[in-house]
């Protein structure tokens, strides 16, 4: 049956026959066995999504990339300004929020167009979202997202937004007693860059993969998708003369893409031996790196 399956990635019109279906949280999951047929379709006539309006306690219960139809939440918390970021392959506006109602808080992130339809404080209806995880559940918009003002105001109980600013404040403080960045300003004496995708779902890079194929298995967590899913992500190492010294130090792809936004050469970043010649036309940089030398802001050396 694996096998079948396996044949039939990135097909659709395909019947599973004899299969469990039994609930998990707010969703279902369908098991086969040695009985499960596959039968094909000439077509199938409907919507997969779930258009149930869900609490934001039972998105909780959701697994990753499940679907969520509506819910209506209240804006609690909302970034000051959008930042860039990779979805896909492309540099986009990524913004985020808290959004809550009176069973639970979830984080939210906005992309693109979703990003000015928000305001602090406001109730909402959103339509479409998604569910994503990286250390904890959140949920993400989508090419299909829609977001109106709600008619009715949520109300959020003051039990849930005190504990919110509590948690916040907390993580807030950690992150300044941990993260203490030396500046180091040199010529580029070295760099090694590589290309990677990395999944969707558990943010691993992969070894092995084929951008001509339909689909790819992740190598670290066995999810299957599409190969379109899968991150384009740059990083390496550059060295950098200290006086007598080379220091190395590493640069993520997070960094890279802000630096190359902000001095208009997001194009650079679709060939990384592209960028590897930049570093060294530019020369001199100055760079602020943290305890494990692992570059936080990267600026030319003659800002």
């Amino acid at each position: 049956m694996h096998t079948e399956l396996d044949r039939c990635q990135g097909k659709w019109n395909y019947c599973l026959i004899h299969v469990f279906v039994h609930n998990v949280g707010a969703g279902l999951d369908i098991r086969i066995n040695d009985a499960t047929t596959l039968e094909e379709f000439e077509s199938i006539d409907f919507d997969y999504r779930d258009f149930r309006t869900f609490t934001v306690e039972q998105v909780a219960l959701l697994k990753p990339q499940e679907h969520v139809g509506k819910i209506k939440a209240k804006v609690v918390w909302l970034q000051d300004c959008s930042v860039p970021a990779i979805a896909h392959g492309k540099l986009l506006k990524l913004k985020e929020c808290h959004v809550a109602d009176p069973t639970r808080k979830i984080r939210l992130q906005l992309w693109e167009g979703c990003i000015g339809q928000v305001e602090k404080d406001e109730s909402y209806v959103l339509e479409n979202l998604s569910v994503r995880e990286r250390g904890e559940l959140y949920l993400t918009s989508t090419k299909d997202t829609t977001i109106r003002v709600s008619e009715e105001k949520v109300q959020v109980p003051e039990l849930i937004l005190r504990q919110q600013l509590e948690v916040k404040q907390h993580k807030q403080e950690q992150e300044v007693e941990q993260e203490v960045l030396t500046t180091v300003q040199g010529p580029v004496c070295g760099v090694k860059l590589a290309d990677q995708r990395q999944c969707s779902s558990c943010h691993k890079g992969q070894l092995a993969f084929n951008l001509t194929a339909i689909s790819h298995r992740c190598e670290a967590c066995g999810f299957c998708q599409r190969v379109g899913s899968y991150v384009q992500a740059v990083n390496g190492t550059v060295w950098v003369n200290e006086g007598d010294v080379k220091l190395p130090l590493t640069l993520t792809s997070t960094v890279l893409m802000t630096y190359l936004s902000q001095n208009d050469l997001q194009e650079l970043f679709a060939d990384v031996r592209l960028v590897e010649e930049h570093f060294f036309e530019v020369g001199v940089f100055e760079n602020q790196y943290n305890a494990n030398n692992v570059v936080v802001i990267v600026t030319t050396g003659n800002v």
